[in-house]
């Protein structure tokens, strides 16, 4: 084993090694073989997917992740984040198989939206924890306004720190449905940008040492725009990293979001949803606000068409609307109708590697 103990501090932030002593590392990695392998710069390192023999733990240098297209050539990677929403009830069967394909597609990170709608789901913190032991993937829980005041919020994200949870979009989240008002009461102890000032302050005092990494929404819909890139910039002020977008479907979204990303700089997540039917077209067109399917989107749907072909449009419509925004996006949003995660292969088309960068050797722990 020669692992040298200058890379120790660098293990110690490794899930495999917790709860073990410095000075036990020794004795575990000779157990497990551990081994240091030089890597030369530019060297293709693996191929998500692929079957491996061992792990690594990086302890010098960079590793490049870039994706080729259907045609092998070499394309810029952005950023893949995807929505699952969590179950209405206990049963988390169903989500967990999506999150283990989404992690064998080469996803970047998972989000879990907060109770949306007013319509109580399973935890979202919750959630993204087992999710994240899970898989091992990325994670990033929505935290909304509406049913926790100051004390709680802080509450959730100490809580969700200690389960190595750092990553958050912080939303105001939808309005308690009026069906359910006179049983439940909103709280709404201040808006999104409110309770990133909150984040802000626990990021310069207990998360001084590793701070929260917080985003925001952007309603790239509203009436005007003005006011929504007034509210990017105010989120930006109070820490927001980056922001994920409702629904991209034409060519006016793009546009707007286009004139947001000049004017504020913003690392813009674009959202796409593929819609899988007519009848979800049209609920999306009559019953979301800010949502712009047009009559055109919901004509591409044929009214009696199979699972398939419903998803086959919604795929295209995914594709030319990501043609829309690539000069801008920074990454992409996917949320998919009743999490059916496994149309994203075929939106994206493309296969994930992994190459050494960032310096002229690098040396990976195996």
């Amino acid at each position: 084993m020669d692992v040298s103990k200058e890379y120790y501090p660098i293990l110690e932030q490794c899930g495999m090694m917790r709860g073990i002593a410095p000075q036990c590392y020794g004795t575990v990695l000779f157990c497990l073989q551990a081994r240091t392998i030089d890597y030369q710069r530019g060297v293709h390192v693996a191929e998500v997917g692929e079957a491996t023999r061992c792990a690594g733990v990086l302890l010098r240098g960079g590793i490049e992740e870039f994706l080729y297209d259907e045609n092998g050539e070499r394309k810029q990677k952005k950023l893949i984040a995807v929505e699952l929403a969590p179950p209405f009830d206990a049963d988390d069967e169903k989500l967990l198989e999506s999150a283990h394909l989404l992690k064998n597609a080469g996803v970047d990170v998972l989000t879990f939206p907060d109770s949306p709608s007013g319509r109580t789901r399973v935890d979202s913190v919750l959630m993204a924890n087992k999710v994240r032991q899970a898989t091992g993937l990325n994670v990033m829980p929505h935290i909304c306004c509406r049913d926790r005041n100051a004390i709680a919020m802080r509450s959730l994200f100490l809580g969700a720190a200690i389960n190595d949870i750092y990553n958050f979009l912080i939303i105001t989240g939808d309005p308690i449905p009026s069906t359910a008002r006179q049983t439940v009461k909103a709280v709404f102890n201040s808006d999104s940008t409110g309770l990133m000032k909150i984040a802000k302050e626990m990021n310069e005092d207990v998360f001084a040492n590793n701070p929260l990494c917080y985003g925001g929404a952007i309603n790239q819909g509203r009436k005007n725009l003005d006011v929504e890139i007034g509210r990017v910039k105010k989120k930006m002020e109070e820490g927001a990293e980056f922001f994920l977008t409702q629904p991209v479907f034409t060519e006016e979204d793009a546009a707007r979001l286009r004139r947001i990303k000049d004017e504020t700089g913003a690392r813009i997540l674009c959202g796409i949803m593929p819609l899988i039917s007519r009848k979800n077209a049209m609920f999306m067109k009559n019953e979301i606000a800010g949502v712009n399917v047009t009559d055109e989107i919901v004509a591409r749907y044929p009214e009696k068409a199979s699972r398939k072909e419903g998803e086959a449009v919604g795929i295209q419509l995914a594709k030319e609307v990501m043609k829309l925004v690539e000069d801008f996006a920074d990454g992409y949003y996917f949320s998919f109708p009743f999490n059916r995660v496994y149309m994203l292969k075929d939106i994206c088309n493309c296969s994930v590697g992994l190459r050494t960068c960032c310096a002229d050797r690098n040396k990976t722990q195996a």
